[in-house]
């Protein structure tokens, strides 16, 4: 797009229809960019979902495990009173 930008501005009808064109192409570039950033964020945010709930399961079976361990010392020091 810059040099679209530094170009001298058109004079003839000819020139005018090439800077349309040059726009136009500029456009559909950007616009594919646009697409492909959009299917990065979507997957980026699909892979940060999947790994909360990875990191959910995993707290949970660390929490269950924690709880199994310290079980009998709990149920120990229940019946010792």
């Amino acid at each position: 797009m810059s040099d679209i930008l530094l170009q001298p501005a058109p004079q003839t009808e000819a020139e005018y229809a090439a800077t349309i064109a040059q726009l136009f192409a500029e456009m559909q570039r950007l616009n594919e960019q646009i697409r492909r950033d959009q299917t990065d964020i979507d997957r980026l945010k699909a892979d940060s979902e999947r790994l909360k709930v990875e990191g959910m399961r995993l707290d949970a079976e660390t929490r269950a495990r924690l709880e199994a361990y310290t079980q009998p010392w709990t149920d120990w020091g229940e019946r010792s009173k």
